[in-house]
C-alpha cells in the first residue's frame, strides 16, 4: 500500500548513480501527464530538513522519479515505505540501475560485482562448499546461482551477468571510477585490462589515457585557450539564442573581446570549482579528463536548474562517451556545415581543424535556436 510522502522528507541515497538527464526529461513530460504511477520505494532513515535532524525517508528505487518531482515542483509524492535493512537497501539500488539505467561498461562491472558480494553475504549457503576438496565445484556453483538470481532480477542473460561480474572483481573498484565516462570504457578495454595485474592496473589505465589524450590535444580548442578564439560571427549567434552570457566558465582575457560575458573565469581561477548560474556559453578545453568534468558540470548545474539554458561548443566527435553525454542531455544540436576556423589573438585566422564542430543547446527556446542555427549547419534533436 502506497502513501503520499512530502517531497521535503524524501531525499536520495548518498551513493545513488548520477540522474540521467535525458531519461529524467521524459519522465517529466510523463509525470506533467499522467502523474507517478509507480510509487518510490522507501525506507525510514534521519535526515536533517531545514537544518533540524529529522524522521525522513531514503529512496531505494525510485531516484530518477523523486527528481523529477522536484522539478515539477510536486509537494508529495507516492511510496510505499519498507523497512530494509542497508544490504537489501543497497541491492535494491543496484537492480534498479542494472535493469534501467544507461551505464557504461565499467559502470556495470562495479555495479554486478557489488551485486555478488551482497548476494553471497545475503547468501552464504551458496559458497559454503567453496572450501576444500570441492572448491573448484562449489565456486562454480555459487557463480551460478549469483547468475540466476540477477538474470531473474534484471532481465539481463546469465552469461552478460557472468561477464560483468568477473570483470568487475578482476579490476580494482578504483581504476573502474578512473575509467567511467572515459573513450576506455569499453568491454574489450576491460577483457584486456582484467588480464593485467592489480597492482599494475592503475598506472596501466592512466598511462593510456595519457595517450588518448596526447593524440586527442590537436583536435580542438576552446574559448580560453591561448592560441584560438571562437570567431564573433558564432558569438553572436548564440548571443541571440540565450540574450546574452551571463558566464563563461573556460576563458581568457583575450577571449573576452568578442564573448563579452558578464562573468568568465580563466584557467587560473578554476572554473570546475565555482559556481554556474544563469545563461552559459561553454567552449571546454579538451584534455582528458578536463573536457568529461566541464560537461559533466554543464549538465548537473543545468538539471539542477541553476543553469538557466547554455550553448555548448565542441569538436564533432561522435565516438566518445562524453559527446553521447551531451547529445542526450541536449534540447537539440547543430552540426556545422564546415569547419570553425578559429582565430589567433589579434583575429586571425588559424589553419583549419581536422573535423567540424557541434553546438549543444540546453534550454527552453528550441525554436530561436533553430531559427538562428539553422543557416549554419545542420540541425537534430538527440533521442533516447
Amino acid at each position: 500500500m502506497s502513501i503520499n510522502l512530502p517531497v521535503s522528507h524524501v531525499f536520495q541515497r548518498d551513493d545513488a548513480r548520477k540522474i540521467d538527464q535525458t531519461a529524467l526529461r521524459g519522465l517529466v513530460e510523463s509525470i506533467r501527464e499522467v502523474g507517478i504511477i509507480n510509487p518510490l520505494r522507501v525506507r525510514p532513515a534521519q535526515r536533517h530538513v531545514e537544518g533540524i535532524l529529522a524522521d525522513a525517508y531514503e529512496v531505494t528505487a525510485g531516484h530518477h522519479r523523486l527528481s523529477a518531482a522536484m522539478k515539477l515542483g510536486l509537494e508529495t509524492v507516492p511510496c510505499v515505505v519498507v523497512d530494509d535493512d542497508d544490504l537489501h537497501a543497497e541491492l535494491i539500488m543496484i537492480d534498479e540501475n542494472l535493469c534501467r539505467a544507461e551505464l557504461d561498461p565499467a559502470q556495470r562491472a562495479k555495479q554486478t560485482a557489488r551485486r555478488k558480494a551482497i548476494y553471497v553475504e545475503l547468501h552464504p549457503e551458496t559458497a559454503q562448499h567453496v572450501a576444500g576438496g570441492h572448491a573448484k565445484h562449489g565456486s562454480a556453483s555459487a557463480n551460478l546461482a549469483f547468475a540466476e538470481n540477477t538474470a531473474v532480477a534484471t532481465g539481463k542473460s546469465e552469461r552478460a551477468v557472468q561477464r560483468d561480474a568477473e570483470r568487475g572483481e578482476k579490476i580494482a573498484e578504483d581504476v573502474l571510477d578512473k575509467i567511467t565516462g572515459t573513450d576506455l570504457a569499453t568491454g574489450v578495454y576491460l577483457d584486456y585490462l582484467k588480464k593485467t595485474a592489480p597492482e599494475k592496473q592503475a598506472a596501466k589505465v592512466e598511462d593510456d589515457l595519457r595517450t588518448i589524450a596526447a593524440k586527442a590535444q590537436h583536435r580542438t580548442s576552446y574559448t580560453g585557450n591561448p592560441e584560438w578564439y571562437t570567431p564573433a560571427k558564432y558569438l553572436d549567434l548564440a548571443r541571440q539564442v540565450l540574450g546574452g552570457f551571463d558566464l563563461d566558465p573556460a576563458s581568457h582575457e583575450v577571449a573576452q573581446r568578442n564573448v563579452r560575458a558578464d562573468k568568465f573565469f580563466t584557467a587560473e581561477q578554476s572554473g570546475l570549482e565555482q559556481e554556474w548560474n544563469g545563461r552559459i556559453w561553454l567552449n571546454p578545453p579538451y584534455s582528458h579528463p578536463l573536457l568529461g568534468k566541464f560537461i559533466d558540470k554543464l549538465l548537473g548545474g543545468y538539471e539542477a536548474g541553476r543553469i538557466s539554458a547554455a550553448i555548448l561548443l565542441t569538436n564533432n566527435f561522435s565516438d566518445t562517451l562524453w559527446f553521447h553525454k551531451a547529445a542526450r542531455a541536449a534540447n537539440a544540436l547543430c552540426f556545422t556545415k564546415g569547419r570553425i576556423r578559429f582565430e589567433d589573438p589579434v583575429g586571425k585566422p588559424l589553419e583549419s581543424p581536422v573535423q567540424g564542430q557541434s553546438f549543444f543547446y540546453f534550454g527552453p527556446d528550441v525554436a530561436r535556436f533553430h531559427e538562428v542555427f539553422g543557416s549554419i549547419g545542420l540541425l537534430m534533436e538527440a533521442r533516447p
